[in-house]
């Protein structure tokens, strides 16, 4: 990112005023990511569509290098989208494609029934969308900014076990979720889940609920390290690794992890200064 001797600003009302007066200069289509930080306001944040896009890119690459930092024997992917309309980075985020065509590959089921699932958002319940997703991909890769998301759609997906069960099953059977399943090839899984619903009366185990999922990638410092805890603890005895997301805020981007090399564009290609 080329970051070098900058020192950070404050948000203060002076930086609010020139982040308002670069987006009514900005010449491609813009958003604003909102969050609190350490503010007692939201903050707003400028995100033009190259930003997005970049930070989409970036995000997808630094998974699948941890894809295959961890060996991960049959990857398959799950972004975790809540599917509730916020402000969010995330939510942003979740609107993206990556630009590359070997990850869009890759990711194709993804991204596929992500926006099945988005045209069918004010008939279902974000909760049951994202567990239909879930299940209809088997991820054995799940990726979450903040691991104390997945901590609750674990609880909250066990907590309405009865309703959810039978939300899902009726998103399976909705013709533009079959439609999408049949052209990806996951007839057979679709047919799977449904069985398996059909035989579950009780809430499955948090392990149960996520059976193939070899790989968490999500943030694991400062407050949300208790989560990454609990997430090792209720998901045994399967154990999944949990690598260490790169840094990834609403007000800056850097990369920690795997800083010097692109999945997309080699291995061997490193950034020049090492930071």
């Amino acid at each position: 990112f080329r970051v070098a001797s900058v020192v950070p600003r404050p948000y203060t009302e002076a930086t609010r005023t020139a982040i308002l007066e670069q987006a009514g200069q900005c010449v491609e289509p813009w958003d604003f990511a909102w969050t609190s930080g350490t503010t007692s306001e939201p903050k707003q944040i400028l995100y033009p569509a190259s930003r997005v896009q970049s930070l989409a890119d970036h995000l997808v690459d630094q998974v699948l290098l941890a894809t295959e930092a961890y060996a991960v024997t049959s990857p398959r992917f799950f972004f975790l989208n809540t599917f509730a309309s916020d402000r969010s980075l995330s939510a942003l985020l979740a609107k993206a494609c990556p630009s590359s065509p070997a990850a869009l590959e890759l990711l194709g089921d993804y991204f596929a029934l992500r926006v099945a699932a988005m045209t069918l958002a004010a008939r279902y319940s974000p909760l049951a969308l994202c567990w239909a997703l879930i299940w209809s991909l088997r991820p054995t890769v799940v990726t979450t900014v903040n691991p104390s998301s997945l901590c609750m759609l674990l609880r909250n997906g066990r907590a309405a076990w009865p309703v959810l069960r039978e939300q899902v099953r009726q998103i399976l059977d909705d013709d533009d979720w079959r439609t999408v399943c049949d052209a990806r090839g996951l007839v057979a899984t679709r047919c799977d889940v449904l069985d398996w619903l059909a035989a579950t009366s009780d809430p499955p185990a948090p392990a149960g609920m996520l059976p193939h999922v070899e790989l968490i990638y999500c943030w694991q410092g400062g407050y949300v390290r208790p989560f990454v805890d609990q997430l090792r603890e209720s998901l045994a005895p399967r154990q999944p690794d949990l690598a260490p997301m790169f840094s990834l805020s609403t007000e800056v981007v850097a990369a920690s992890i795997f800083p010097h090399l692109s999945r997309q564009a080699g291995r061997s290609e490193e950034r020049r200064g090492g930071k």
